[in-house]
């Protein structure tokens, strides 16, 4: 069972990555909201934190990219 700690903690990685790539906060918070990947973690945190976190990232980044 995925906990509210392991959701939060995994969440903190992906910002940490971001950042390592030069994606600030503010900027980071802005490429998140475009995508669904809060609402994916929420809904099912099992298959969501087990992507590494550099592929999360990627995604992330894919998806808000084709995002308008």
């Amino acid at each position: 069972m995925v906990t509210e700690e392991m959701k939060n903690k995994y969440i903190a990685k992906v910002y940490a990555e971001m950042d390592r790539r030069g994606i600030g906060k503010d900027d980071a918070d802005r490429v998140i909201a475009k995508t669904g990947f809060i609402s994916s973690l929420n809904l099912y945190p099992e298959e969501q934190i087990h992507y590494s976190v550099e592929d999360a990232v990627n995604e992330i980044i894919e998806v808000a990219a084709l995002a308008k």
